[in-house]
């Protein structure tokens, strides 16, 4: 009896490393990519940062506008600050009727609950209800800069004209002409434009050479475009960095236009969402747009306005509502370790981002 125990264990285990085996060797290699350079900082432990200085927002008022100066005033306090510094909530509820706007100068803060802390958003009808808003500079496609040349082995890339306006350290922002991909009956009625794309920092300039060395691969991006002869192009991107939204419940009343995110991060780089419940978002919870290195975990997202129901006559049907967190050209995100329930999708994935990493959610 013993014998044969032994046998079965002994099979199990060739039979195992066998499967691990054969389900490793079913990916093409150019199709594995490094899943290690995600998140805040393009790591994914959870190195989020702890704040070294702080501000004190005064007890929620009844009046929604008392609410909204105090907390931006706060904002513009922690502003002037040089260490990472947390703009402190007490708790109770901030009614507020205008969103929270983090931009180009607000760098260094995480808005921080204090255990029971709820900021809800009074909207009105004919407006979308947005209540914290992480937005840096847009890119200037108008600039555009063509890159003629990519070498796989030293991630450079050699553009057409001399190199200005760019220093080591800054980020860019690629993208591709439409492809045969974009020939879908869903994509033609949608009619996204350049979407195949992705953000990426410089790391070495060599000017005499006119060439830029990247910290990741274009991979399978410059493959596309040479394989459908598109020529990428690529600006300057300038985001907005080091914005933390911590320990709050976030949540909006009934008087919206269906329309809103409860957060919305774009054009934006190292950010973090932490230990934060979205209840009732207008349309999206949390939108990443052109952004990189986002990280969002051990938050909860439940329940919307709207799930863009066809069994309701009266009302149109608008796309993207009921969503939990949405990314779309963006890059090395990272949404772990998160619960989503009773939306219509939890996670979204859209429009060319690459290297994102979506796990252990629920």
């Amino acid at each position: 009896m013993k014998y044969f125990q032994k046998l079965t264990i002994l099979f199990l285990i060739i039979f195992s490393r066998c499967a691990v085996s054969q389900l490793g060797s079913t990916i093409p290699n150019d199709r594995v990519v490094d899943w290690t350079t995600v998140g805040y900082h393009n790591d994914p432990a959870d190195n989020l940062p702890k704040y070294i200085d702080s501000v004190v927002v005064p007890i929620p008022s009844e009046n929604p506008d008392e609410n909204y100066s105090n907390i931006t005033n706060k904002i513009l306090e922690a502003s002037k600050k040089k260490e990472l510094t947390a703009v402190i909530l007490q708790n109770g509820t901030y009614k507020i009727s205008k969103p929270i706007n983090f931009g180009i100068g607000n760098e260094n803060i995480v808005l921080k609950g204090s255990g029971n802390t709820e900021i809800l958003f009074l909207g009105e009808s004919s407006k979308a209800s947005n209540i914290i808003r992480i937005i840096g500079k847009p890119s200037d496609w108008k600039n555009e800069i063509k890159i003629i040349g990519y070498d796989d082995n030293t991630n450079n890339i050699q553009i057409f004209r001399p190199i200005e306006n760019l220093v080591v350290g800054d980020f860019i922002e690629i993208r591709v002409p439409n492809g045969s991909w974009h020939d879908s009956e869903h994509q033609k009625s949608w009619n996204p434009q350049d979407y195949l794309g992705t953000i990426v920092k410089v790391v070495k300039i060599n000017k005499s050479q006119n060439e830029l060395t990247l910290d990741h691969s274009l991979g399978t991006l410059w493959h596309l475009s040479q394989k459908e002869k598109l020529i990428p192009s690529f600006v300057k991107f300038t985001p907005v960095q080091e914005i933390g939204i911590e320990s709050l419940k976030l949540s909006t009343d009934d008087n919206n236009n269906r329309e809103g995110f409860n957060i919305n991060i774009a054009y934006a780089a190292n950010c973090w969402v932490k230990n934060v419940e979205s209840a009732y978002a207008a349309s999206t919870h949390l939108n990443i747009g052109n952004s990189t290195s986002i990280e969002v975990r051990n938050s909860t997202f439940h329940h919307a306005k709207d799930y863009g129901n066809p069994a309701i006559p009266e009302q149109k049907i608008i796309a993207g509502t009921g969503y939990g967190v949405n990314v779309a050209r963006s890059s090395n995100c990272l949404i772990e370790n998160n619960v989503f329930y009773h939306l219509r999708h939890a996670m979204i994935i859209a429009l060319g981002s690459d290297r994102n990493v979506f796990g252990y959610n629920y």
